[in-house]
């Protein structure tokens, strides 16, 4: 992300869809913008579309501009992250992107959303609509010809590593399990049978998190994480210190920041992503219940 022109996050929540932009040169003023979509369209539907208006207006305004063409980067969830991390593919194998993201699952009448055409309104697939408007601009703008550069981010890699084993033999659940502190260096662990994949530096002492992911088939998954941590200087004092990036943005530690420049673009990030949650809805969590009446017919 240090290199990037500017950085988009795009978080969506309960029908409405959000993106926040700050520019590299000036980060403490940040653009933001917000739109609601209906219930029949799903959430990665509504991300990439966010995306595809962002391309849409970089793309445009090169056109009056071209010094704007250059790297930018985009915070998304890991399931949209994924389907540009392949579109790359696909450019640099020359393979068409729409026919390749479009997968034989999204061909489903679920899927099926109306749309007005001028005077008729008819049925077309929010998948293949979506894919279609995206493909568009990844094809142009991923191609290493062009001069653009488009950086597409999980938005869990900001804040945690995920672990994998490093021996197809051993399951990771086998090893580690939430709340054990496993040990790295240079993103092995001791005994050689953990591996942290995602960056190729992480060395100390972390605890484990597990989280239980369950597919569209209902098979469970397990996955284990570790914080993703920054070393941070205290600017009082001078006292270092590693800090976990959920820390470091907490108006508490106002007073430390970034030992290094990569680590301030990260927390950047993470403030960014703050301020387009507060775009979304909320949803609020009762602190007491008061009971009403037994059997009653009233809700």
């Amino acid at each position: 992300m240090k290199n990037s022109n500017a950085i988009f996050d795009i978080q969506a929540r309960s029908g409405v869809v959000a993106r926040a932009s700050m520019r590299r040169n000036d980060p403490s003023n940040v653009t933001v913008q917000a739109t609601e979509f209906g219930r029949e369209v799903p959430v990665q539907c509504a991300i990439m579309n966010m995306t595809t208006f962002c391309l849409k207006m970089l793309h445009e305004a090169a056109q009056q501009d071209p010094s704007i063409v250059g790297r930018y980067s985009f915070i998304v969830p890991e399931t949209v992250a994924i389907r540009f991390w392949q579109a790359q593919k696909c450019v640099n194998n020359k393979q068409d992107v729409a026919s390749k993201l479009f997968l034989p699952w999204m061909n489903n009448k679920d899927f099926e959303v109306e749309v007005q055409d001028g005077a008729v309104t008819r049925k077309v697939n929010i998948w293949q609509l979506t894919i279609a408007g995206i493909a568009e601009y990844l094809t142009i703008m991923m191609d290493k010809s062009s001069g653009w550069s488009l950086n597409f981010v999980n938005h869990r890699t900001l804040y945690d590593y995920e672990l994998k084993s490093n021996d197809n033999k051993v399951a990771l659940e086998d090893i580690i399990d939430q709340g054990d502190i496993v040990k790295l260096n240079r993103s092995v662990s001791e005994d050689g049978l953990i591996v942290c994949t995602e960056n190729n530096f992480v060395t100390g002492e972390f605890p484990v998190k597990r989280r239980n992911v369950r597919n569209r088939n209902g098979a469970v998954t397990s996955h284990f994480y570790i914080p993703r941590v920054i070393p941070m200087s205290n600017l009082e004092t001078g006292e270092t210190k590693q800090m976990t990036v959920v820390d470091a943005i907490k108006p508490e530690n106002s007073d430390w920041d970034a030992t290094y420049q990569n680590g301030v673009y990260v927390i950047n990030a993470a403030i960014l992503r703050t301020k387009t949650a507060e775009l979304l809805p909320r949803v609020n969590r009762t602190a007491t219940v008061t009971k009403v009446a037994e059997n009653s017919q009233q809700f």
